[in-house]
């Protein structure tokens, strides 16, 4: 079971009616924080519970009005009982990701994206990923539909041609 949520600390313009709260993204130009929880059954799943947060938001450069940018921490609580005494596992994981997405047209975006990650494994070190990836949408949005645009992918026939990812 998980809980999240996404307040806007800033908008460009006033906000008439309900925000597009499916869109999995911004759909405002502005900024705000998120934050996400969850728990889970012991007996079913090795992460107890987690916990995630950042700020997040959409067109804050004058004249890139559907880039999006984020930048967030989380931290899980790994089942010891299992993991831990068999395995060898540390008790949590946590870690951080900053992304920039530039929409290059409504159907084209390029995303940046860099991700630490300390693991819970035995002997592991902190991973680094870098990735690049580009998206487009095979079907461009109708104009009606260009403020929903920032996320390509839903429900349009959006495919993703080329992902780069490095990890160290």
């Amino acid at each position: 079971m998980y809980w999240s949520g996404w307040q806007y600390l800033h908008t460009e313009s006033d906000v008439n009616g309900p925000l597009n709260l499916h869109a999995g993204v911004p759909n405002v130009q502005g900024f705000g924080f998120f934050w996400r929880t969850g728990i889970a059954d012991d007996d079913t799943v090795p992460i107890n519970w987690s916990l995630s947060a950042g700020l997040g938001g959409m067109g804050v450069i004058p004249g890139r009005d559907h880039d999006t940018f984020g930048i967030g921490y989380f931290y899980s609580n790994v089942e010891t009982e299992r993991l831990s005494n068999v395995l060898g596992f540390d008790d949590h994981s946590d870690g951080f990701e900053a992304f920039y997405n530039i929409a290059i047209t409504p159907a084209a975006h390029l995303t940046l994206d860099v991700q630490v990650v300390s693991s819970p494994g035995p002997a592991s070190d902190t991973g680094v990923i870098l990735e690049c990836d580009w998206d487009w949408c095979s079907k461009p949005p109708a104009r009606s539909e260009i403020d929903s645009a920032i996320n390509p992918s839903i429900g349009r026939g959006c495919f993703e041609s080329l992902g780069m990812m490095f990890s160290f």
